[in-house]
């Protein structure tokens, strides 16, 4: 089903690959929240996400009412992106996994991997990002996907997470 969905996205994209090379990056890290595993999770929902990620404001397209299921679709403008359409391509609450691929206005094609298991004192997040540039800008984008740019994103993700949790508010940086 990913494999239709991510080829379904890149037809829309016509690529004239006698011209054009596709950049193509992952990142993995995994970190800890000092919550059980139920509580956690939710939060990397579209529409929960809200609740401690700054500047985030998805825009529920299927189901309108914003519930996370597999084949889900928003869209969103984040800070310096363009418009991006998202879906969700695997949900198993269960499990405590999410699946995201979104399009980036013909510019990039990303996959979001979460996973959350229990550890001590709480749960652990494994995350994985992958970008593909669909463009000379896309691919500028893939180049400049640093390890230290995607860690650094991810320290924010979990001191705003921790401090929701602790604190039932959002954490409110300034660049």
């Amino acid at each position: 089903m990913i494999g239709r969905i991510a080829l379904c996205l890149l037809l829309t994209f016509p690529l004239n690959a006698s011209d054009f090379v596709a950049h193509h990056i992952e990142r993995c890290v995994g970190f800890n929240l000092a919550a059980p595993t139920d509580k956690a999770f939710p939060l990397f929902e579209p529409v929960p996400e809200k609740q401690w990620a700054q500047g985030w404001d998805p825009k529920p397209v299927y189901p309108a009412g914003g519930e996370a299921i597999e084949g889900m679709v928003f869209m969103s403008s984040h800070e310096h992106d363009n418009d991006t359409v998202w879906t969700v391509a695997h949900f198993d609450a269960a499990r405590h996994e999410i699946t995201y691929i979104n399009v980036t206005s013909g510019v990039r094609l990303g996959r979001i991997d979460i996973r959350c298991s229990e550890a001590s004192g709480g749960t652990r997040v494994d995350v994985r990002y992958s970008f593909t540039g669909l463009n000379e800008a896309g691919n500028e984008f893939v180049d400049d996907f640093s390890q230290s740019r995607f860690d650094s994103h991810m320290q924010s993700w979990q001191r705003a997470i921790s401090y929701f949790l602790q604190t039932g508010k959002r954490f409110e940086h300034h660049a």
